[in-house]
């Protein structure tokens, strides 16, 4: 009976930490498309690829990050949110987008 819980904490730990990581890439994504299509084309500046992307999601993930005594939320929804707030941004950055 025991097997069966480290197999089912295990498994959770791996699905938390995949979705973990591909909300930290589409954050970066979400980043680089609302970066290469509003600020680049405002201030006539260079366009930026995914590892930028990815650098700037890392400095304002620190800049603003509440300490973990301060969440009262678990790991899965605080990806969550980072999941769901990302998708709206970039949603509103294309419906933006559809009308400039």
């Amino acid at each position: 009976m025991d097997n069966k819980y480290k197999t089912e904490a295990i498994a959770e730990i791996i699905v938390n930490t995949l979705f973990f990581v591909l909300t930290v890439i589409f954050r970066a994504f979400t980043i680089a498309y609302l970066f290469n299509n509003f600020v680049a084309v405002a201030f006539d500046i260079p366009k930026i690829g995914l590892v930028v992307a990815l650098g700037i999601n890392l400095v304002a993930g620190l800049v603003t990050s509440e300490s973990s005594s301060e969440s009262n939320k678990s790991f899965r929804d605080q990806t969550i949110t980072s999941f769901v707030s990302t998708t709206v941004a970039l949603l509103f950055g294309w419906l933006l987008l559809l009308f400039v």
